[in-house]
This record gives structure tokens, C-alpha cells and sequence, in this order.
């Protein structure tokens, strides 16, 4: 999509060549910021956020965009105002329910009332002594067994999980006779899964009086587990959070959420070229730009047309084939088969070509992209000069390292080793793996914090990065320095105070003082270990039966893995593993079994796999914006980082604040500690200390900071040599071909040595 579609504005190189600078694109000029002229009425109609005390804003939050009226899709067809409305409605379309709505919706620009737009007609169920919300229903209540509050799981407490239906069934199983009748209404409750769903997929039950009592006595029952006999538990659905146990701790409330016109929406047309746009929060002018330089727009009449309904949702082939998309940038897609090849060709409706903006730029005609799944074939296609760039892996590198084609890419994506640290499903994928295998071993040794804690020490990262990667960098933290914190001055999160502070207290410092990325210490990893089996074998005897290792078993850790292209990776960790148990309690007892699974990323959420890497970045210029792909459940790959779980930091360095996980992202991103609402320094202490509760989890492993190496052929010229953030190397706009396809034709005939091009050897 960067080759046929382009945003409102865009970064490009200056004239300098020495940054980068916004220019508008399918907007006609840059925007205008009108907050200046926003009424009491446009706030109260749109639902936009105030300053403290209920004044107005005066910047960022009513912007002025007038669009380029030369912009056409590639049929011709004149791009207007009403087109951009109508995408937008698409993208929030309750019935459609599209994963990127919430860019839209709740992001660092999104909309006034969009979230609301998306959630009309829907009903959400809200702990009834936390939600100060509108759309209440009445005064029912209602109760879910895998419901939470005050920041944490009501039958999850202390990590216990006792409510997930494959602890509780493993608990059946192997507990004594007295605990499974202290258990059976909990048990039976967790069995009656039509009436309760699951943990994955709750259900909302109306508190009665013919069901009140069943539910007092399973929290009842359950609170035992804790105090050695059951404790009173008080009916009062209404007085939650009191000293003695309520029913009212966990009752729900159901919020009807009700329909939202389009017109209170805060994308607005105010001209067929003109928008207007409402956000909730006011944003700074690089936000405002770094946000609206992707765009939106799909062409009403071909995504009418793929629309069909599939189960409860509205879906739409808009864009799975060349008759199906339309194209409104530099290219337009001509061919597409399905694994084998996608040809762009120049799109001779876009404007930037006629327009006396754009001389020089866009000089390529035609993109012809091969899929070729093997990588060795690429590398072959390469060195024949039949492809045009090549993504050098960590084996290239001692052949074409040298060459003096060679560029170094840095990227924002951190790779990392995701450990399931959640008991329950530990217990789960256990019993599952142990019975299909008519095996006895542990998998549930995952969930003590200092045998994960020893993980992270005991890997060798600067090995790693050395023999499996071209280029990359050792970085145990997962924000990596790609990150700007502060785009008016560029300064980089991970060079600021509080960036270093996350490294030093977790890893401490180099021999010469720095910040320790490496954080490798193999003596106190192994001293771990022998403290997480000490405390394990503690806790099996006092819990028996109930699936904690218990000193004698073997060990097994399940490692899911997209594809075998991750075979020598995951070959040199499974080295470091049996390396780090040297010496221990637990040497020679550990095995990694490995397998291919496309899915793993949807495995390791849901806690079906012990081991799984990922990979999280983007977004450079919004280091705030990052934690909601920790703290949200919705988009998190580690199961053990719940983000109900209460989380107390100091954002202004003195006093106290506790908020779950779920709720110190939102604060961060459009909330109390937004960039409207807060200083810069206070922001850098929020995101700092989230992100060293991250780290001190131990729920991911961070590995490497990730860096693309890649050769260009010997006709490819980019704007300059030197990586600026944003604008890389210049990208397509500035790149440009020495030669046209005949005479590259001849050079590589003419330079042909044994075969292939001599880019090892220039």
C-alpha cells in the first residue's frame, strides 16, 4: 500500500538531504490549526476532552484539512470530502467491527465519539462499583464467574486461578476427598460452562434469588482455599468494597450502549474539498501529521460490492484481488496471484505526476514483486541479477558483509522469547501434553518468577545477535532506541533518565558505567534456578496434587515456531538453555520440544504453548502509545501480563498513583497522562515505570533490538547512504534505476563470474 496509496501528508528528505520535512499530499496545504475558534457546543456535541477546570483548549484539537482537488482514484474518478466520510464510516462500522478502528477510535488522534460510533447498538456488562458511565440498564445485576475487580481476578487472587475450568478439573482429579467437597459448587460452576462460558469467552449470568445463594457459596468456598474455612459472605448486591466479603465485589451492571449519529462523529465535511476534524484530545503539530500521513480511504461502489454478512459481522473482499481494489497513488496493482507474484505499474491518474510537485521523484515504472518462499532460491535470483535487493541473513554475511553495496536498516521491532507464565493454563497444557504422551513431566515451573528471571540472565544476547542475525543488537528491554520521546527535539527515550533507569535497575551497568543491554550473568542465573526449585517443591507440598513441580519430575518447555525459518535461532537458544541449567537443580532434567505452527502467536495467548517468539514495534514518534500492546488483553502476546493487575507508580516522582495496566496505557495515550494533559517529564516517568514492571515480569525474554542488512544491485541508486529516522534511505519517491531493463540485461551478461554478480568481492 505505500506504492499505491499515499496519505494526507507525507515525510520526505529536505532539500538538505539532511532530514525530513511534511508535505502535503492528498491534502492541498498543511492543516490549520482552528482550535482557536471551538464553542461550547462543538465540545458538548462531539464529546471532546476540556482542560482542568472546564475551559476550552486552545491548540491541537480542531484542525482544518483542505484536500488536493486533483486527486482521483485510478479510474479517473474525482476524490472528494464525501469519500473520505464515507471510508471513515466504514472503518467504525459497528457491524464490521475492523481491527484497525481503534486507530480511530481510541488512539493518540482518534475522532470525537468515533469509539461511541463503533460501540452503537452494542451491550457491555461494567463492574458495577467502578463504572461512572451513562447507559445504565435499569438496577439487575449480574455475575460472571471470570469477571474482575479492584484490579484483579475475583477467583484469580494471588495467582492461584482457581477458576479456570483446567485447574479446577486437574484440582477434581488429584485433590483429596474433603477438598473436592469443600470445592463442589465451585467445580460444578466451572463444569456449567453454557451457563458461565469460559475464562476466553465469559458469560454474563442475571444475579437471582433462585442463583444468589449458589454463587455466595462458591466465593465462599473459594475464599476457604485461602483461610482454611469458609468465610461468611454478605448477599448486599449494592455495597461493594466494604471490610467483610460482598456479593457486590464482583456484581456487573449491563450498559446498553445506545445508537451514535453519524453527525455527532468528529470527522466532518465542511466543503466537497474540506474537512473538518474534532479529536477527543488536542495533539501537537507533528501528531497531528505523523498520524494523518497514512490515510483511510477505500472506493464506495467495489467495497459495497464484496460486502456479505458471515456469522454476526459485515465483511468485505475489498482489496483481495486487482478487480476488487483501486489504486489513488504513485502505482496501481495490474496482476496478483495468490503466492506467486504482485506487479505494480505507474498509476497515470495519480496527480504527482503532472503536478510540478513531484519532478524527480517516482522515476521506477513497474514493480514486479516475486514471492518466492525459499531463501536460498532468493539469494540465487540475486546474485544473477534477476532481482533488484536482497535481505542478507545472518549466514550471508561472512560471503557479502564487505560488499560495498551493503546498507544497514534499523527498525523499531524488538524480538523476544515469550514465556507463559499463567498457572493455570500451565496446568492445563500439562495434564493435556502428559496424557497424550503417557509422560510425567513438568511444564508448571514456568510460573515462578525467578526461573524466568534466570532465563533472561542466561542468555548470551551479544552471541546471538553475532551468529544469528545481520546486524542486529543485543537489547534486553523492549522498547528499543528507535524511539523518540520527544519529536521537537528528537531526543530518544532510551537516551533520557528514565529510559536508562529501566535498563540499570533490571540488568545494571557496563564495566564502563553505561547501561547494560546485554544482560547476561550466568553465575546468578544458575542461583536462581536453584531458588525457583526450592520454592516450587515448597509450594507442591503445600498444595499437593494440584500440579507444582515437585523436585523429582523431569522437565518439558513446548516451543512453538512460525517456520523452519527460525531453526537456527531457535537451535542456538535451545543451546543456551542446556548451558544455563549446568550446574543446578535442574541439570539434565529439562528437554525443549519444538514444533510448526502458524498459529503459535494465537497458541502462546491462550496459553497451549510454553515457549513462542515475537516480535512488537512501530510507531516510532509514540513511545506512549506502545504499552497498549502489553497492557491490553486484546492485543498482547504474553498470557501471564493480565491487564486488570494493579499497577502503583510515581508519576511525578513523589506521590503514589495504583491503576491496573489496562487503565496506566489508556492514561497514557488519551487519558490524564496524554500529551494534552501532561508534561513530558511526567509522561517519561509513567512510560518508564510500565515499562520496568514489564521487565521485571519476566513474562517475555528481550533479545535483540532488530537491524535489516540488505545489498541493492548495482543499478539502484537511493538519495543518500546516511538512515534518517522516518524517512529511511528516501524510499520509493527518491529511488531511481541506473539503467533500464535492456541495458542491465547487458551489464549482467558483461559481469557474470562463475555465474553470479561479484558483489562479495567490490
Amino acid at each position: 500500500m505505500d506504492y499505491t496509496q499515499i496519505g494526507l501528508f507525507d515525510f520526505a528528505y529536505n532539500a538538505e538531504t539532511d532530514g525530513y520535512e511534511v508535505l502535503p499530499e492528498m491534502a492541498a496545504e498543511k492543516a490549520t490549526d482552528s482550535t482557536g475558534t471551538l464553542t461550547d457546543d462543538e465540545v458538548e456535541q462531539y464529546g471532546l476532552s476540556t482542560q482542568d477546570g472546564g475551559s476550552l483548549w486552545t491548540s491541537g484539537q480542531k484542525w482544518v484539512v483542505n484536500l488536493n482537488q486533483a486527486a482521483a482514484w485510478e479510474d479517473g474518478t474525482q476524490i472528494k470530502a464525501d469519500d473520505y466520510i464515507y471510508s471513515m464510516q466504514q472503518m467504525l462500522n459497528p457491524e464490521m467491527q475492523n481491527q484497525r478502528s481503534s486507530s480511530f477510535a481510541t488512539g493518540t488522534a482518534s475522532f470525537g465519539n468515533a469509539d461511541n460510533y463503533l460501540k452503537s447498538g452494542t451491550t457491555t456488562y461494567e463492574w458495577n462499583a467502578g463504572y461512572s458511565g451513562p447507559n445504565r440498564s435499569g438496577t439487575d445485576y449480574y455475575f460472571s464467574l471470570y469477571g474482575t475487580t479492584y484490579g484483579t481476578d475475583i477467583f484469580g487472587s494471588a495467582g492461584y486461578d482457581i477458576y479456570t475450568p483446567g485447574y479446577v478439573g486437574a484440582y477434581a482429579a488429584t485433590s483429596t476427598d474433603e477438598d473436592k467437597a469443600l470445592f463442589a459448587t465451585l467445580i460444578t460452576l466451572v463444569a456449567d460452562t453454557g451457563t458461565y462460558g469460559t475464562s476466553d469467552s465469559p458469560k454474563y449470568v442475571a444475579i437471582t434469588e433462585a442463583n444468589i445463594a449458589t454463587i455466595a457459596e462458591a466465593y465462599s468456598e473459594y475464599l476457604a482455599f485461602f483461610y482454611g474455612a469458609k468465610q461468611e459472605v454478605n448477599n448486599d448486591l449494592t455495597v461493594p468494597g466494604t471490610n467483610s466479603w460482598n456479593i457486590g465485589d464482583f456484581d456487573y451492571i449491563k450498559a446498553v450502549n445506545p445508537a451514535t449519529a453519524w453527525d455527532d462523529v468528529g470527522l466532518v465535511k465542511t466543503g466537497d474539498y474540506q474537512l473538518t476534524f474534532f479529536l477527543v484530545n488536542p495533539v501537537s503539530n507533528f501528531q497531528f501529521y505523523y498520524n494523518f500521513s497514512g490515510n483511510w480511504l477505500v472506493k464506495q461502489d467495489l467495497y459495497e460490492a464484496g460486502k456479505k454478512t458471515v456469522g454476526s459481522l459485515v465483511t468485505t473482499t475489498y482489496g483481495t484481488s486487482v478487480a476488487t481494489y483501486s489504486s489513488f497513488g504513485p502505482y496501481k496493482l495490474t496482476s496478483y496471484q495468490l503466492d506467486k507474484d504482485i506487479l505494480l505499474q505507474r498509476n497515470t491518474a495519480w496527480y504527482g505526476y503532472t503536478d510540478g510537485k513531484h519532478d524527480g521523484e517516482y522515476q521506477i515504472d513497474n514493480f514486479d514483486i516475486a514471492i518466492v518462499q525459499n531463501e536460498d532460491t532468493i539469494l540465487e535470483m540475486f546474485m544473477k541479477g534477476q532481482l533488484d535487493s536482497y535481505g542478507l541473513r545472518s549466514q550471508d554475511m561472512t560471503a557479502l558483509g564487505g560488499s560495498s553495496r551493503l546498507m544497514y536498516t534499523p527498525q523499531s521491532y524488538t524480538t523476544k522469547m515469550t514465556l507463559n507464565s499463567d498457572f493455570a493454563s500451565l496446568v492445563t497444557e500439562q495434564n493435556t501434553r502428559n496424557a497424550a504422551n503417557s509422560t510425567n513431566l513438568n511444564h508448571t515451573i514456568l510460573e515462578n518468577l525467578n526461573l524466568r528471571k534466570a532465563i533472561s540472565l542466561g542468555m548470551d544476547r551479544q552471541t546471538l545477535v553475532q551468529q544469528q542475525t545481520a546486524g542486529s543488537q543485543a537489547y534486553d528491554v523492549p522498547i528499543n532506541s528507535m524511539y523518540v520521546s520527544d519529536p521537537d527535539s528528537g531526543t530518544l527515550y532510551r537516551n533520557t533518565a528514565q529510559g536508562q533507569k529501566v535498563v540499570t535497575d533490571n540488568f545494571g551497568v557496563t564495566s564502563e558505567g553505561e547501561p547494560n543491554y546485554v544482560g547476561y550473568d550466568l553465575d546468578a542465573a544458575r542461583k536462581l534456578i536453584d531458588d525457583a526449585v526450592d520454592e516450587e517443591v515448597a509450594l507442591n507440598a503445600a498444595h499437593p496434587g494440584q500440579g507444582y513441580y515437585d523436585g523429582t519430575q523431569d522437565v518439558e518447555f513446548y516451543w512453538e515456531v512460525y517456520n523452519d525459518g527460525w531453526d537456527d535461532m531457535v537451535t542456538f537458544l535451545k543451546a543456551q538453555f542446556a548451558t544455563l541449567f549446568v550446574g543446578t537443580k535442574l541439570e539434565g532434567k529439562v528437554t525443549i520440544s519444538t514444533s510448526y505452527n502458524l498459529e503459535y502467536s494465537d497458541d502462546i495467548k491462550a496459553g497451549k504453548c510454553d515457549l513462542a517468539m515475537s516480535t512488537w514495534g512501530g510507531a516510532e514518534f509514540d513511545p506512549y502509545g506502545i504499552m497498549e500492546v502489553y497492557f491490553q488483553d486484546d492485543y498482547k502476546n504474553e498470557p501471564g501480563v493480565k491487564g486488570n493487575t494493579s499497577l502503583t507508580l510515581k508519576p511525578d516522582g513523589i506521590n503514589e498513583v495504583t491503576m491496573t495496566l489496562s487503565e496506566w496505557d489508556v492514561a497514557l495515550r488519551t487519558g490524564v497522562y496524554s500529551e494534552a494533559n501532561a508534561t513530558t517529564e511526567i509522561r517519561l516517568n509513567v512510560l518508564s515505570g510500565c515499562e520496568s514492571y514489564l521487565v521485571g515480569t519476566y513474562n517475555f525474554v528481550s533479545l535483540y533490538a532488530r537491524s535489516s542488512a540488505s545489498l541493492n544491485s548495482y543499478r539502484v541508486k537511493q538519495i543518500t547512504d546516511t538512515y534518517h529516522q522516518l524517512v529511511a534511505y528516501g524510499g520509493i519517491r527518491f529511488l531511481k534505476l541506473t539503467l533500464n531493463d535492456a541495458d542491465w540485461t547487458s551489464y549482467v551478461n558483461a559481469h557474470l563470474s562463475g555465474g553470479v554478480l561479484p558483489y562479495g568481492n567490490d
